[in-house]
């Protein structure tokens, strides 16, 4: 039986639409964590979901999806990675990500998610720990504070 998505997959919308407004009410400098900033917070989630959703687009079409083969650094990388893009330029690639993403989990039902070598997560757990996942950070954006000049 194939499992309907639509309600799992709102969630998910639902909570990227919430990080999007939270980042936009914010100074991108402003520290989200001891570490990051809410910059980095939105190129982080930027980061992911590009790539789940080129891992899903290889699933709906039959290919080998490229996966990881570890995610111990992958955060700090993905960071760097996309520092040089500005925030309308990371939110339009979360956009385009989230539409990739609906078009192979919900219209396409793709069953399963290749996350990195080895592991793998049914869509329905996989829709659940990424929307937890966005909504974990956007209470650290929530809670930024101004970075003193």
């Amino acid at each position: 039986m194939t499992k309907d998505y639509k309600e799992l997959f709102k969630a998910l919308s639902d909570s990227l639409d919430l990080f999007i407004r939270e980042v936009h009410m914010h100074n991108l400098k402003d520290m989200a964590t001891d570490e990051w900033s809410v910059k980095d917070e939105l190129s982080h989630i930027s980061f992911w979901h590009t790539y789940y959703a080129k891992n899903y687009e290889s699933s709906a079409s039959g290919t080998t999806p490229f996966v990881f083969k570890g995610s111990s650094t992958r955060n700090r990388e993905s960071v760097r990675k996309l520092r040089h893009y500005s925030r309308k330029e990371l939110i339009n690639k979360l956009n385009r990500a989230q539409i990739s993403l609906y078009e192979s989990i919900v219209i396409k039902k793709v069953p399963q998610m290749t996350y990195t070598v080895g592991r793998e997560y049914a869509t329905d757990n996989f829709l659940d720990m990424i929307t937890r996942h966005i909504q974990r950070h956007t209470l650290q954006v929530r809670r930024s504070k101004r970075i003193k000049a």
